[in-house]
């Protein structure tokens, strides 16, 4: 059943990924424990990697990673939050600020994990999470809770999604314009992770208001754009989502809503962050 929704999943994202320069095949044969989604983000990766190694032109490579990175945001649009997703933990590192460089009010702790999945020796993937929490929450951070019980190498199943910037690009944690396509590491926000298997979906009513999330965040870059006008983005915002996103939160559990206020909060630091960068 798994690798019948994996083919229909697959046939889909090839008419969204075919072009006219490059006849692209996905191939959807991945490890048997693999979620879906995992399956075929892996699959197009891996199309970029046999591509690549055909080209040897340094314009058509620039020229073919540009049209990559365009289909990879419109799959990374369909699947929103990789759910179950199997890595294992490379890197784990806790700093803490005890000085107060931003003022003795503001301590914060910065939580880096690097989580990456090898699908053979020539490819490597790898995801890398920076975590900014105040000190005085750090003990009460369920994330932080979980990696304390983790270490280097250990096998794990996360949730998350790969960072945008201002301009919705792709965010990696280098500054090349050129993509490393055996080993591309992208910048990640984490939401959750264990050492045991999960469900590879998640609940109907979180899985609405994360989408919710994301249309009020899409709103709100067009409305500093000034693609949309600010009146405009106040009454959708107002009328369509933060009543619906009100009433659905009553349904969730403490976790789901934990999970939930981490994404919103999430998509608000790449939002800002980046806007400013980009001034």
């Amino acid at each position: 059943m798994k690798y019948y929704i994996i083919n229909i999943l697959a046939s889909l994202i090839y008419s969204l990924w075919s072009c006219n320069e490059t006849n692209l095949k996905i191939v959807t044969k991945a490890k048997n424990d693999w979620p879906p989604s995992q399956c075929i983000f892996d699959s197009i990766l891996k199309i970029t990697y046999e591509e690549n190694e055909k080209i040897e032109n340094l314009t058509e490579k620039e020229e073919y990673f540009k049209m990559f990175d365009k289909k990879l945001l419109s799959l990374i649009d369909s699947i929103n939050v990789f759910v179950n997703w199997e890595g294992t933990i490379e890197d784990f590192d806790l700093s803490i600020d005890d000085k107060g460089k931003l003022g003795p009010k503001y301590k914060y702790a910065t939580i880096s994990c690097i989580i990456v999945y090898v699908p053979n020796e020539q490819r490597k993937i790898s995801f890398i999470s920076k975590m900014i929490i105040e000190q005085k929450d750090l003990y009460a951070d369920s994330i932080y809770a979980k990696l304390g019980r983790l270490s280097k190498g250990s096998k794990v199943y996360f949730d998350g999604f790969i960072q945008r910037d201002y301009k919705r690009n792709i965010k990696y944690s280098y500054n090349d314009e050129l993509l490393d396509e055996s080993n591309p590491k992208y910048m990640f926000n984490l939401l959750d992770i264990t050492s045991f298997c999960r469900v590879d979906t998640l609940k109907a009513n979180l899985l609405q208001l994360l989408n919710m999330n994301l249309k009020v965040s899409e709103l709100l870059r067009k409305a500093l754009s000034k693609e949309i006008s600010k009146s405009e983005y106040i009454s959708k915002t107002q009328t369509l989502y933060f009543p619906k996103m009100r009433q659905s939160l009553k349904s969730l559990n403490n976790s789901d809503k934990e999970y939930f206020e981490r994404h919103r909060n999430y998509l608000s630091e790449d939002f800002w962050r980046d806007k400013f960068n980009t001034n």
